[in-house]
């Protein structure tokens, strides 16, 4: 009987641990979660408004992103299939490939750089934007 009761407390000793461990954990943010098995981009790399149309193309799954500012100048004109945002937040683990473009090049670069950490896939900056593009 005095066997039993030890592996009785023995199993709760170390569920109270776990326990302890994933408290501690939680109150001090030492855990990410990251719901997204694929491991996050490196970097994002730049594309020229001519191999735009490749990547149109040749890719599942592209988000078309116009960070212009203000929204008007994407209301003004953009490329085919663009959302606006200038909000990357709303991409934050998403396992996609990524076109980014703005009127205002620091904008886009400073876009891309907030979904580099946050993003599983690839991301590619046009310079030069809209109009870029639409002189190519």
């Amino acid at each position: 009987m005095s066997v039993e009761i030890n592996k009785r407390g023995f199993v709760l000793l170390i569920l109270f641990i776990l326990l302890f461990i994933g408290i501690y954990f939680k109150l001090t943010g030492n855990i990410e979660y990251n719901p997204i098995d694929k491991p996050k981009t490196a970097g994002y790399e730049t594309i020229s408004p001519e191999n735009v149309i490749n990547l149109y193309k040749n890719t599942k799954n592209l988000i078309i992103i116009d960070c212009s500012q203000p929204k008007e100048v994407y209301r003004e004109g953009h490329l085919p299939d663009a959302v606006w945002t200038s909000n990357p937040k709303i991409y934050y683990n998403k396992a996609n490939t990524f076109l980014v473009y703005s009127n205002d090049d620091t904008i886009a670069k400073n876009f891309c750089e907030q979904l580099v950490d946050n993003v599983s896939g690839h991301i590619y900056f046009m310079p030069g934007g809209y109009e870029a593009w639409k002189n190519q």
